[in-house]
């Protein structure tokens, strides 16, 4: 039955792969242009259409997974054309160049190298999804790998703060890196630092504290299954801070070109030590009994 609902959902899904790409990938071009609003708008008119025709397809007209798929896919289409716009303002600085053949190449390589860290993010969260959610299915069954797909869905909305300011703060020290004001790369930095600090500080405290919030999202009422989730909750939100210090770290590495780095810290960070620690704790913690296998 989850395949017939996977499949459902793809068909109409791949439609508006293509609109999503394009959308996303042109929104990183006019924030730098200076275009933010536009950004901000084109995001936001995605979610909000999504999640009106996801009423209106699922609830009124019963189309189920489908509708779903089809709300996301028309989302995507409308935010793609709206962000076109940017083309026609008259103060756009992006323009369109004739590029050589023989230099094409060249262009592709360096973008790769000072890009991959980062778009190597969805990758190494897919791998490592597949490797802990077999290892949590497992252990705890469909009642840990809920109470974990939960608190994947919290660091979602912790990203919303995180990933918000690095990506928009840092893109700022790149120019000044490139202009070898290193006194104005020092000063950008360490204001993101702060922030992004007190945003992880706040959402650790916050989910460790008050656990019930994520339980009254996800609408979980069942008591047995309740101390559990509950306990998965407190010790995955203890990563939070680290989180959002390893993020901005991977994102100053790649605009103060220390493409290396980056892409270590990448690793390391998204697939490496997750996976590892996972089944050290899993392994360790079956032959101690500890309850909680995670």
């Amino acid at each position: 039955m989850s395949n017939c609902y996977v499949t459902q959902y793809f068909h109409y899904y791949a439609l508006g792969i293509v609109f999503e790409c394009y959308m996303v990938c042109l929104a990183y071009f006019i924030k730098t242009d200076g275009f933010v609003d536009m950004q901000f708008r084109a995001f936001l008119l995605c979610n909000v259409v999504n999640i009106i025709l996801d009423v209106i397809l699922m609830k009124f007209l019963n189309l189920g997974v489908s509708g779903a798929a089809m709300a996301t896919t028309i989302g995507h289409i409308v935010s793609a054309i709206y962000i076109t716009l940017y083309f026609f303002k008259s103060n756009r600085t992006l323009k369109f160049i004739k590029v050589k053949s023989s230099e094409i190449i060249g262009y592709a390589v360096n973008i790769c190298k000072s890009g991959s860290s980062v778009s190597s993010i969805p990758l190494y969260t897919t791998i490592r999804l597949v490797f802990l959610n077999a290892l949590i299915v497992g252990i705890l069954g469909e009642l840990g790998l809920a109470a974990f797909n939960m608190c994947y869905n919290t660091l979602y909305l912790v990203n919303i703060f995180i990933l918000g300011t690095v990506q928009s703060i840092l893109p700022i020290a790149a120019v000044y890196y490139k202009e070898e004001d290193f006194t104005g790369v020092d000063y950008v930095t360490r204001r993101s630092l702060k922030i992004v600090i007190g945003f992880g500080a706040f959402f650790s405290a916050l989910f460790i504290l008050f656990p019930q919030i994520v339980l009254f999202i996800f609408n979980v009422s069942n008591p047995a299954d309740i101390p559990t989730i509950i306990n998965v909750i407190r010790i995955f939100s203890i990563s939070f801070l680290a989180f959002a210090v390893n993020s901005l770290y991977m994102f100053y590495a790649e605009s103060v070109q220390y493409n290396k780095l980056a892409n270590i810290v990448t690793l390391l960070q998204g697939l490496i030590f997750p996976v590892l620690f996972a089944y050290i704790f899993a392994y360790y913690g079956e032959r101690k009994d500890f309850g909680l296998h995670l």
